[in-house]
């Protein structure tokens, strides 16, 4: 199985990942994101019903938003624009989940910035030759979560969110390592066109997330801006 072919097929389970985080509908008002269903904003469901020449979508339609546009918005507007597919898969989960969490251009940033490469944003030839020449690397892949918990601590709003960011990004982290080429992690294969996903998330029960104050994964994380 190539490396492409990897990271498409890991499309499913990260979605799957993404969707168990992010839960239902929530309107938490110290959130800038404001009303959010499944992680997608109001402004990002307006925009890609725009796109589509749909009706401009309301808060009532975002409480009850059909999987297939979930599906839809997630694999274009975060999968795709962050060149998921072209990814190694465990770098490909990783990204996509930040782009989900701080927009798919900080996600990249933060991935150039673990690949030394120049920061624009882009994922062009420079940073798609670094990923894949450095797949096999596991520090590369500790560093990119550990400037993405860095990210966190320097956001207004960490008092607020901050925990439950960090575990998520450590859960991160554990999942996207099993594909990695290091480890023996399990290679799930995806349908493109299912919806899948979001159906399982509505039924599932939130799974408990690691700690981090207490895994060995942690302290090897902070050693690596050390």
């Amino acid at each position: 199985m190539t490396a492409n072919q990897s990271a498409g097929d890991a499309f499913e389970r990260a979605l799957d990942f993404v969707l168990r985080h992010e839960g239902g509908f929530a309107d938490h008002p110290e959130d800038p994101g404001g009303a959010t269903n499944f992680g997608i904003t109001l402004a990002t469901y307006r925009g890609w019903a725009r796109r589509n020449g749909l009706p401009e979508p309301g808060v009532d339609d975002l409480k009850s938003i059909p999987e297939i546009h979930v599906f839809d918005i997630y694999r274009h507007g975060y999968w795709r624009a962050c060149h998921g597919p072209d990814l190694p898969v465990h770098l490909a989960f990783a990204v996509f989940d930040m782009a989900v969490n701080a927009g798919p251009a900080r996600a990249v940033r933060l991935l150039q910035q673990a690949l030394d490469v120049t920061v624009d944003g882009l994922v062009g030839g420079q940073t798609l030759a670094a990923a894949m020449a450095r797949a096999d690397d596991p520090t590369c892949f500790d560093d990119y979560t550990a400037r993405r918990l860095a990210y966190y601590g320097r956001l207004s709003t960490f008092p607020t969110f901050g925990l439950g960011w960090s575990r998520r990004a450590v859960a991160c982290h554990q999942e996207a390592e099993a594909l990695a080429p290091w480890r023996d992690g399990e290679r799930v294969g995806a349908r493109d066109g299912a919806t899948g996903p979001v159906r399982r998330a509505r039924a599932a029960p939130q799974h408990p997330t690691p700690s981090i104050t207490s895994s060995s994964l942690w302290r090897r994380l902070w050693n690596s801006w050390i």
